[in-house]
């Protein structure tokens, strides 16, 4: 369950210029522990074309909005903390890549405060300054996302409930980005949603439903 605080943001208070984070191209916004190196993954430099590579991805996000009967909107979620590895249908992996957002986790850090997993925040700061974590543009991360899809040959890229991590990667970019760019993901990308998936065949299984 989602934590519930007040002070997430909607989004015409979001338009605030005080709240906006930097644009892509303003790279004197960026201090210098931020300019790292991309690739925190085992590489593999010849590749077996025979195999079907496919990526997994997961995000941690905030500015989920608490409406007045209590419950939480997600529908305007942003994304601070990006991962994913490339794998195959046997589950080995190939490469790994795990972000920070820098225009989220450090351009909002007010709208930071309403993410499920705020109370890590320092957290987050210590491994960055250690080099256990990468702090990174939105447009780097997506950079990688690219180059990555390229260098495997991936066509698919599963999530577990994939509706929200597109949702709120969408959301994320287009306010970054002030709507220059409206999608995260490469247009030919199809995405699986693994929480529909598992309800459509283990969920109706007769075992799963006695146990």
């Amino acid at each position: 369950m989602r934590r519930l605080v007040k002070s997430a943001r909607t989004p015409r208070e979001l338009s605030d210029n005080k709240l906006r984070p930097p644009h892509f191209s303003d790279l004197t916004f960026v201090p210098p522990f931020a300019i790292i190196v991309l690739s925190n993954e085992r590489e593999e430099n010849n590749l077996d074309r025979r195999i079907r590579y496919v990526i997994g991805l997961d995000t941690e996000t905030c500015n989920g909005i608490v409406l007045q009967d209590e419950s939480l909107d997600l529908t305007q979620s942003l994304v601070y903390d990006i991962g994913w590895a490339v794998t195959d249908k046997r589950g080995n992996i190939y490469k790994t890549r795990s972000f920070v957002i820098y225009e989220t986790f450090v351009g909002m850090k007010d709208v930071m405060k309403s993410a499920y997993y705020a109370d890590k925040i320092p957290m987050y700061w210590e491994q960055i300054k250690k080099g256990e974590r990468k702090l990174v543009s939105l447009w780097t991360a997506r950079k990688a996302l690219f180059e990555d899809v390229k260098e495997f040959g991936v066509k698919n890229i599963f999530a577990h409930n994939a509706g929200f991590d597109v949702r709120a990667l969408n959301n994320t970019i287009r306010y970054v980005s002030k709507s220059k760019y409206r999608y995260f993901f490469p247009r030919k990308i199809e995405m699986w949603d693994t929480l529909k998936m598992s309800r459509q065949t283990i969920g109706r299984q007769p075992s799963y439903k006695q146990y």
